[in-house]
């Protein structure tokens, strides 16, 4: 076998013994290989855990994240899709949108509804919404002072909403 050949084995090897177990169970001869790898995919998993818990725990409290679903045109696919809302951000939309100078500015805070839910896309601090990016420190610092001065601006109601 060409040494370039037992090279791409052994990373196939490496990426996927679980697959290959299934395919073939009690032939798989590299136990240390499969060992090594099931203590990668632990470690990962660990770690995959301290992140989503640190997200979680300081996660803006104006966050939230659903999942929908997009229909591919022309094709029988559905893609499933997250939705990140911000209460904060919908608010003001909501209250950009009674004014007709006010509608257009709206009009780039968010994107097309999606399965008829709202979908902002950047926050009033005028930086984009996702799950590692809105935390609590970014919402106080940033985007409750940026609501509270776009509201200003605007002279619209300046009142900041009650989170949850």
């Amino acid at each position: 076998m060409p040494l370039a050949s037992f090279g791409c084995l052994t990373s196939f090897l490496m990426c996927d013994t679980l697959a290959l177990e299934r395919f073939a169970p009690g032939i798989f001869p590299w136990y240390p290989v499969h060992d090594a790898c099931l203590l990668i995919q632990q470690r990962s998993t660990k770690r995959e855990e301290r992140r989503y818990r640190m997200v979680v725990e300081h996660r803006c409290p104006y966050f939230s994240l659903s999942a929908g679903t997009l229909p591919v045109p022309g094709d029988a696919v559905v893609l499933h899709v997250p939705i990140c809302r911000c209460a904060l951000t919908e608010v003001l939309v909501a209250r950009m949108s009674e004014y007709p100078a006010g509608e257009l500015l709206a009009s780039y805070l968010q994107g097309p509804p999606l399965e008829d839910q709202p979908r902002p896309i950047i926050g009033s601090d005028l930086e984009l919404i996702s799950p590692l990016a809105c935390t609590a420190e970014r919402c106080t610092e940033r985007c409750i002072p940026g609501f509270v001065r776009l509201s200003a601006d605007l002279e619209l109601e300046d009142t900041v909403p009650p989170a949850g």
